[in-house]
């Protein structure tokens, strides 16, 4: 198993300095999901005034929208790194996650002004766009020259296959 931005570094259990890292990166996880839990169950106890730096931009019966914000966040980081050898799955998921947060914005319209809310649509978007781009132009490793510059070779020679078993 190697890393997938450095695959020289071999992610290695029995060597103590990765197996350390992993143990401390999820005791991390977990004290993340902890005080996330705690966050929501003080803010279902506290209401909106004990939490106004966060909801003070929010129309008061969407006062704890912030949490849905940092969920949404969440879920895309998280998908990202479970999906790293699947890439064209993981900008599917991703993508998802984004239009179901474009719909639910969409009804919400949590913010108290409507520049807010047109900001956060024109954020949700340009991301849905990124995710987009990102699979229309994915290059084939295989297409990867030597020198890391693209194989035009391999890439004609690809798209004269992929025309002549459409013709026939």
């Amino acid at each position: 198993l190697f890393m997938d931005r450095e695959p020289a570094t071999e992610c290695n259990i029995d060597d103590p300095y990765y197996a350390s890292v992993r143990r401390l990166s999820i005791i991390g996880l977990v004290c993340y999901v902890l005080l996330l839990i705690a966050l929501i169950a003080a803010m279902a106890v506290g209401g909106r005034r004990k939490f106004s730096f966060l909801a003070d931009k929010m129309k008061p019966k969407w006062f704890w929208w912030e949490l849905v914000l940092l969920l949404r966040k969440v879920i895309i980081m998280v998908v990202a790194l479970r999906t790293s050898e699947q890439p064209e799955k993981g900008w599917f998921l991703c993508s998802f996650v984004l239009v179901l947060a474009i719909s639910a914005h969409s009804f919400a319209r949590p913010y108290n002004e409507d520049w807010l809310n047109a900001c956060e649509y024109c954020s949700l978007f340009s991301t849905l766009l990124l995710f987009q781009a990102g699979m229309v132009f994915k290059v084939q490793s295989s297409d990867i020259d030597d020198e890391g510059g693209v194989d035009m070779a391999a890439l004609k020679s690809g798209n004269q296959t992929a025309s002549t078993d459409e013709e026939e």
